[in-house]
């Protein structure tokens, strides 16, 4: 399965970019100089830089069900493999006909080289009409038409096969699009959260009751949340140009919108699934019309319902983690930053607080987010190797 692993961006950790790095002794060099020529003035803040705006998608978000039926209808590889698969249904038709017959002319002529001469006067002038048949060994054209039908049925899931497999892609790389878009928003919402930190550091140096290292922190974090922008920018180009590739579309076509990403619930127990694994999965049923009656196909199976449950724990651990996060965790950091910018602004506790709440909000967020991908990348798995459908 084609995927792009999603780094989850911990923007309270200690790494810091060689951008942030020189926005923050730039900016201080610009203070250190604006001090030495001047003396500080409490009621005069260190200016803070306009944030631009963020761009925003351009076009209706096209539902993954749309892109699913578009695969099916222009994908290369589904293509392909669905018309050698309707080549082969006609073969055991052939495979059970008898050989060609044979047709053959024979003439001898006389007193002549001269074609057909003679054949008028002459008793030993002749022409001559044949036919010849072969005649298989009884029961070897049926045997060459099961082989022949086997051999369509194996192609048959092996096409199965195909179609699940760039659908399973397409999934994948749809839900990493979903996320890359979202939180591209959920970026816009901090830098926003994050204008009212530096409102409040902005106030409180005013008045005198804060310091110009609280804003330059803020405006540093600013900076941190536009590098992050443009990476997610560099990220989702890539993430379209594989959809494109997937559906056949040439890579100037417009640009795809995804839908936001909610959580499907698995209506299904691992039994259910390893049952219908076990039935409907077409590696599983190509290598029983290929070998039956084989170890090969006894260990393939085995490892089919392997990942089966391996997907249905992977599924089952996300949900459960997305109920932490979104009943709890999320929550209650949005209400520790509320409170936190509050009491700052009433000076009541420090602007290094205040921050960490705020990048709490952000890095809960981004995880919830994270997670949810997780979450709907097992389902896709799990749809793949069993052929249920997950609403």
């Amino acid at each position: 399965m084609q995927s792009i692993d999603l780094s989850r961006s911990s923007f309270g950790c200690a790494r810091i970019s060689r951008t942030g790095l020189a926005v923050f002794f730039a900016t201080l060099l610009v203070a250190g100089n604006a001090a030495a020529q001047k003396p500080e003035d409490p009621q005069r803040p260190a200016p803070t830089k306009t944030a631009p705006e963020m761009p925003e998608h351009i076009g209706a978000p096209t539902s993954l069900r749309d892109l699913l039926q578009e695969a099916e209808q222009k994908n290369p590889q589904i293509a392909a493999s669905f018309h050698a698969w309707q080549a082969s249904r006609y073969v055991p038709k052939e495979a059970s006909a008898l050989p060609e017959t044979q047709l053959s002319v024979q003439q001898f002529s006389v007193g002549s080289p001269r074609p057909f001469a003679g054949y008028s006067n002459s008793d030993f002038a002749y022409i001559g009409f044949g036919a010849s048949q072969d005649i298989p060994y009884p029961g070897k054209r049926a045997l060459r038409s099961r082989v022949a039908e086997q051999e369509s049925e194996s192609m048959e899931a092996q096409t199965d096969s195909v179609r699940r497999t760039v659908a399973g892609n397409l999934k994948m790389v749809y839900f990493q699009l979903a996320y890359i878009q979202q939180t591209l928003g959920i970026l816009q919402k901090s830098d926003e959260l994050l204008n009212q930190v530096e409102q409040a550091a902005e106030a409180r140096y005013r008045v005198g009751q804060g310091n110009q290292q609280d804003v330059l922190k803020a405006q540093l974090q600013h900076t941190k949340i536009l590098q992050e922008v443009a990476h997610h920018h560099q990220e989702e180009g890539l993430l379209e140009a594989q959809i494109k590739q997937l559906l056949g579309r040439s890579q100037e076509s417009p640009d795809i919108v995804a839908e936001t990403l909610t959580v499907r619930t698995l209506p299904y127990a691992a039994s259910d699934l390893l049952q219908h694994a076990r039935e409907q999965n077409p590696d599983i049923r190509s290598k029983q019309a290929s070998i039956r009656q084989q170890e090969t196909q006894v260990e393939l199976a085995h490892s089919v319902l392997s990942e089966v449950q391996q997907q249905y724990v992977r599924a089952k651990t996300a949900e459960e983690r997305l109920k932490i996060y979104s009943d709890g965790l999320v929550p209650q950091s949005e209400a520790t930053f509320r409170s936190a910018l509050s009491a700052y602004q009433s000076n009541r506790q420090d602007f290094q607080s205040l921050l960490s709440s705020f990048l709490d909000v952000l890095n809960l967020d981004l995880e919830y987010r994270s997670e949810l991908v997780e979450h709907e990348s097992a389902l896709a798995e799990l749809e793949r190797l069993t052929g249920l459908e997950v609403q």
